[in-house]
């Protein structure tokens, strides 16, 4: 059995203070809030207990990043009211390259990766990133992820 384990990159990793992800100033100022309540060294004492007890119970983990930097899916699934339900200031610039909140993206994901790693057979997996926006419908490489798929055990 696993225990679907969600976390926001605050709880992951820390910005510089007065340092957000990318996005308009009313939602920044939101994170600003969210990030300055603890430091994401501190969350890790509640992570490890989560990893202890599914430990004892003979159960495994598996972490999820459920707010990313910038949000991913709106409202629903970033832990910070960010405005309109559709909005998301994630990964992509208008140029088509990788933004900011993506590079931190990756950071967040390359904790969970150690954390995960620290935890043995207690993790699972870990979850890239939960319900994101658009992914129904986003062509873009999906050639190349299609290819990347097949080629997986």
């Amino acid at each position: 059995n696993i225990i679907r384990l969600p976390l926001a990159y605050w709880n992951l990793i820390d910005l510089p203070p007065g340092q957000t992800p990318d996005a308009p100033p009313e939602v920044k100022k939101r994170w600003a809030r969210i990030q300055g309540f603890m430091k994401a060294a501190e969350y890790r004492k509640w992570i490890d207990r989560v990893f202890e007890y599914a430990r004892k119970a003979g159960l495994r983990v598996l972490p999820d990043l459920h707010s990313a930097p910038g949000g991913q899916g709106g409202n629903e699934c970033t832990g910070c009211d960010q405005g309109p339900t559709d909005a998301v200031f994630w990964f992509v610039e208008s140029d088509g390259s990788l933004g900011r909140n993506a590079e931190l993206a990756q950071n967040a994901i390359t904790e969970m990766a150690k954390l995960c790693a620290s935890k043995g057979d207690t993790c699972y997996g870990i979850e890239f990133l939960n319900e994101p926006y658009g992914a129904h419908i986003d062509t873009l490489n999906d050639e190349p992820l299609r290819k990347d798929l097949e080629a997986c055990p």
